[in-house]
């Protein structure tokens, strides 16, 4: 089930890159739904395991990245897009978001790998505000923090199908900025946790 849903999240950007952008949106929140039907079965059933948090995980993100990719590829094809200097510009944007994705994901994941028990993203901030308070970060920590909500793919996903119905243009400015903060985000709690424990063994 886990496999299934994970090919209909990757699928959608295939959707994406055919300009379908609305139809990429709806199958990414489709995948969502289902994901989370299946991850409480897997709790109703006592059938969790850390094999299925890391192998969920890995196709969730592989769903992101085929919709950045998608967007990308669309944005760039002469067929949609007549080039024009805006143009030009968010399609460099487009594969600067695909470059910063894969960053973030590398910095999450590495310190998931070190830090946690299971593969799931939803025990990250947990885990960092476990060990360094939000109260005790600065006031532009805290205030990116209230913001980080959005990158939870309840969130996400849905915010796709209205951000889709803008245009292609949109979504490649909301997803920069989205993850342009994002990053900074990470990068303030390596910093700051790199203080008070070995993260790099």
């Amino acid at each position: 089930m886990t496999f299934i849903v994970g090919c209909i999240g990757i699928s959608c950007g295939f959707f994406y890159a055919s300009n379908l952008a609305f139809v990429g949106a709806l199958v990414l929140e489709a995948s969502t739904i289902l994901d989370r039907c299946d991850g409480e079965v897997a709790r109703i059933r006592l059938k969790e395991s850390k094999f299925g948090q890391w192998f969920d995980t890995a196709l969730d993100q592989l769903s992101y990245f085929s919709m950045f990719l998608g967007i990308s590829i669309c944005i760039n094809n002469p067929k949609f897009f007549i080039s024009s200097p805006e143009i030009i510009i968010l399609k460099q944007i487009s594969i600067l978001n695909i470059l910063l994705y894969i960053m973030f994901l590398t910095i999450i994941l590495f310190f998931m790998i070190r830090r946690t028990k299971n593969g799931s993203l939803a025990y990250y901030p947990k885990e960092v505000d476990s060990i360094i308070p939000v109260n005790k970060r600065s006031l532009f920590y805290r205030f990116i923090s209230k913001f980080r909500f959005l990158l939870k793919r309840e969130y996400f996903s849905p915010g796709m199908i209205f951000v889709s119905l803008i245009g292609y243009e949109f979504a490649i400015i909301i997803s920069f900025i989205l993850l342009f903060f994002a990053l900074i985000h990470l990068t303030s709690d390596y910093l700051e946790m790199n203080k008070k424990i070995d993260i790099t063994y």
